[in-house]
Parts: C-alpha cells; sequence; structure tokens
C-alpha cells in the first residue's frame, strides 16, 4: 500500500518523469506478455502432470519504485531493464523471477 502513495504523489509532484517511467514499463511489459503466458502454460503444463498445486503472477513494478533505482545507480532510464516481476508460488513456496528486457 505504500509503494502505491508514493507512486500517486511521484505522478503529482514529477508528472514527466512519471509518464517517460510509465511509457517505457507499459511499452517493455506489453512485449514480455506473450512470454509471461508463455511460462505460465509451459508452467501449469508441467505442474499438473506432477500433480503440484501452481499460482503464477506477474505485474509490472510501480514508476516510483523504477525512479528510486535510477537515482540510487545514478544511471538513466534506458539502462533500467528490471520493470516486471513473476512470482510462482509451488505448494506455497515462493519463487520470483526478474525479467529483463
Amino acid at each position: 500500500m505504500e509503494i502505491h502513495f508514493r507512486n500517486i504523489s511521484f505522478k503529482n509532484l514529477h508528472p514527466d518523469i512519471y509518464n517517460r517511467i510509465n511509457d517505457k514499463i507499459d511499452n517493455t511489459f506489453k512485449n514480455l506478455e506473450n512470454s509471461f503466458k508463455e511460462l505460465e502454460k509451459i508452467t501449469n503444463s508441467f505442474v499438473s502432470k506432477e500433480n503440484i498445486q501452481a499460482e503464477i503472477h506477474y505485474r509490472k513494478k510501480a514508476p516510483y519504485s523504477i525512479w528510486k533505482k535510477i537515482n540510487k545507480r545514478n544511471s538513466d532510464l534506458n539502462s533500467i531493464s528490471d520493470i516486471a516481476a513473476v512470482r510462482i508460488l509451488l505448494n506455497q513456496q515462493e519463487i520470483v523471477i526478474r525479467f529483463s528486457e
């Protein structure tokens, strides 16, 4: 919930930067969506054969968290590739995968 409020504040305080970051996230995420769906299909196929319970969730990273990373690394938007996350829960154990361009 905290990141949600920070994102809203960031959008209001720095709308141009927010929009540039958000556009980059949206464009990259669109390119990754087919990969996410393919990963989900492959994972579901495997786990159903092995009688394993699985949940797969993927999401975009928040513009504020990307902006923080840019400032922390003293870099630019083009150098940040960690804009999406995938969580796979197998029998209630979490596996986190980071996707880069």
